[in-house]
């Protein structure tokens, strides 16, 4: 008989309980690790970390929580071995472990997010109806939801991404179906951002379309040389695209009223180039559970 349930130590709340206590363990790894490295015994916590770029904070984060996980991953295959979960298929077993790594690591990189903007004092609002207009889903809102419907030139629309995927065209879903169906000003204040590197195709259709992207910061010098070399991009278009470390500082200057967003004019021979693309989204957000 088994005694232990598989579906509960993958799929069940402890999936998610479980990353704060990761997230918690690793910070206080990372925060060890910068006192030895700048040899500072009486900063606190929130000092020692900004000594690192915002960049570092997110990867070194992530890194030690996949870490963690790796070593829980490796007590439930042991429990298989041992036979605590019954009769299991071998394949189901590794799909079912896939899934909740998959979740896991999601869940993990937006409060690594979370701790970033609490880490610079970034007011904002996350997640849920809370960052909803229309269909158009975001992962976070600078300041609130209220500056973002009413006063929409001095707010940003976040959406974070830890793979980019397909994920990216999603993102242009959200811009097309606020500005369009909602009569949503264009604005640079729709910013993507990812730890992972984005092919050039999303990157040229985002910029082009006013959407801000941040890329990881070791990849930044050789998009721009790649970008600059092969696509026929403006310089004001190239501007769009940042090093993931600006994006504590963007948000601040917004949150701060530092920054106030003007008109943003999309090229009519842009839209021409990703009329496919727009065209696609006009029912996306019903696949949205899909991607």
């Amino acid at each position: 008989m088994p005694t232990c349930s598989l579906r509960e130590d993958l799929h069940g709340s402890r999936i998610y309980q479980g990353v704060d206590k990761i997230l918690n363990k690793a910070l206080d790894e990372l925060v060890k690790e910068v006192r030895t490295e700048f040899g500072e015994r009486d900063l606190s916590e929130a000092e020692l970390l900004k000594k690192l770029r915002p960049y570092q904070v997110m990867v070194r984060l992530e890194s030690k929580c996949h870490e963690i996980y790796n070593k829980y991953e490796e007590r439930v295959r042991e429990k298989l071995r041992m036979g605590l979960y019954g009769s299991v298929d071998q394949r189901k077993f590794e799909k079912s472990l896939d899934n909740a790594r998959k979740a896991r690591a999601g869940a993990t990189l937006e409060k690594i997010f979370l701790k970033l903007l609490d880490l610079y004092k970034v007011k904002y609002v996350k997640y849920e109806k809370e960052v909803q207009i229309g269909e158009a889903e975001f992962d976070f809102v600078v300041p609130d939801k209220r500056s973002a419907v009413e006063n929409p030139e001095r707010s940003v629309l976040i959406s974070l991404k830890r793979e980019v995927r397909e994920r990216w065209k999603l993102t242009i879903g959200d811009a097309y179906i606020i500005r369009k169906k909602y009569d949503y000003p264009v604005l640079e204040n729709i910013w993507f951002a990812s730890l992972g590197q984005p092919p050039l195709e999303a990157v040229t259709a985002m910029v082009a379309l006013c959407i801000v992207v941040y890329v990881p910061n070791n990849y930044y010098d050789e998009i721009l040389r790649e970008l600059r070399g092969a696509y026929d991009l403006s310089e004001q278009e190239l501007a769009r695209i940042k090093p993931f470390s600006k994006i504590v500082e963007d948000a601040l200057d917004v949150m701060e009223g530092r920054r106030q967003f003007r008109p943003c004019v999309v090229e009519k021979r842009r839209l021409r180039q990703h009329r496919d693309l727009i065209t696609y989204f006009t029912g996306m957000e019903s696949k949205r559970g899909t991607e």
